[in-house]
């Protein structure tokens, strides 16, 4: 049960249906196809307010971790999101020059107004990676307009980083998933900073699950909804509606 004694389960009919306690929504799956091996960039045309069918092509890029090269020819696709992309630091440092290097090959084909979805990690230990961000920050300053739309995925970053990325890139939006519930308190101070129309709530599954969970599933992003809300001092239903219209702006360019 979640805070508001309603299983995620049911929470996830309710958003099917657009009844139950309101959440009334959209799930965009981002990162990975229905077997979860190939990448891809989804929208659940079974949800209440969607054109059927709706479905936009394979996501353009590489995670941190990938080769940049097999992604590259499709970033011109007229319906193609870039990401996920980054940097992950959390891997040993010898590695860290390739992504940068795959970064350098791909940020210079991203269009103009296209979204693009930014995976960043920090050294382990270094959970707010102020030094990943701000390095991340100077190579997308290198190749991309400060209008770009960018979507900090499973943001982690405290208060001055938050207020670093608006003032750099004022098209930015902060995803937050299920690893709110271990924040500290600069990492709180974060996100309660983030402007309302910029947030966005994820679950990275089957990563990052709520506590309580040992496996993340889209069926919990309503107690994503609970973490977030709780920490700003509002409902959830407020947050999950903001949320949902704040998705609706960036991903429908």
């Amino acid at each position: 049960m979640g805070r508001l004694g309603v299983t995620p389960e049911k929470r996830l009919v309710n958003v099917k249906s657009g009844g139950g306690r309101g959440y009334r929504s959209r799930v965009i799956d981002i990162g990975a196809d229905a077997g979860g091996r190939g990448p891809g960039v989804g929208f659940d045309g079974t949800l209440s307010g969607f054109p059927l069918p709706l479905r936009l092509d394979d996501r353009c890029g590489a995670a941190p971790q990938e080769g940049g090269g097999p992604h590259r020819r499709r970033l011109q696709a007229a319906a193609c999101i870039v990401g996920e992309i980054g940097l992950d630091h959390s891997v040993p440092a010898k590695e860290w020059k390739k992504q940068e290097q795959t970064l350098k090959e791909l940020l210079p084909h991203v269009p103009a107004g296209r979204p693009v979805v930014i995976h960043i990690r920090g050294p382990n230990g270094d959970e707010e990676a102020m030094a990943t961000y701000a390095r991340m920050m100077e190579l997308l300053l290198t190749y991309l307009p400060s209008e770009q739309p960018l979507f900090l995925h499973c943001f982690s970053g405290g208060e001055e980083t938050v207020l670093e990325w608006l003032r750099t890139f004022p098209n930015i939006y902060f995803g937050y998933a299920g690893q709110v519930w271990g924040f500290n308190s600069d990492q709180v101070a974060g996100l309660r900073v983030v402007p309302l129309d910029r947030l966005l709530a994820e679950t990275d599954s089957p990563y990052m699950p709520p506590e309580g969970h040992r496996r993340n599933s889209p069926a919990l992003l309503c107690l994503v909804g609970d973490l977030v809300a709780e920490a700003r001092g509002m409902t959830t239903k407020d947050f999950l509606r903001a949320a949902t219209e704040n998705a609706t702006r960036l991903f429908w360019w």
